[in-house]
């Protein structure tokens, strides 16, 4: 399953893109309240295995941001960890692909 280049969420599309570790620090998640904008970067440069938990993790990142939550980031690790293990082992969601 290839990862989509723009994720539902609400009324909105979250735009999701690849990078290389060496133009950022890794996946990540930018929210911009001004606009109410998510963008999510994906780390090309890690293992296939990792781009469905990263997807996940930057999604409940960017949650986090956006609602206000202020979870502290092992809890948003949990909640991502559970979250896809559920996703994949019930087969709802598949390993991605960029």
């Amino acid at each position: 399953m290839k990862i989509p280049k723009r994720i539902k969420y609400g009324y909105k599309n979250l735009n999701v893109s690849f990078i290389h570790s060496s133009d950022n620090q890794g996946s990540s998640a930018s929210y911009n309240s001004w606009t109410d904008k998510i963008k999510i970067s994906i780390d090309a440069d890690k293992a296939k295995c990792h781009y469905t938990s990263d997807l996940i993790h930057e999604l409940v990142e960017a949650i986090n941001r956006r609602r206000e939550l202020n979870l502290p980031h092992w809890q948003i690790q949990a909640l991502a960890e559970d979250i896809t293990d559920i996703l994949v082992l019930n087969k709802f969601m598949e390993t991605l692909e960029p």
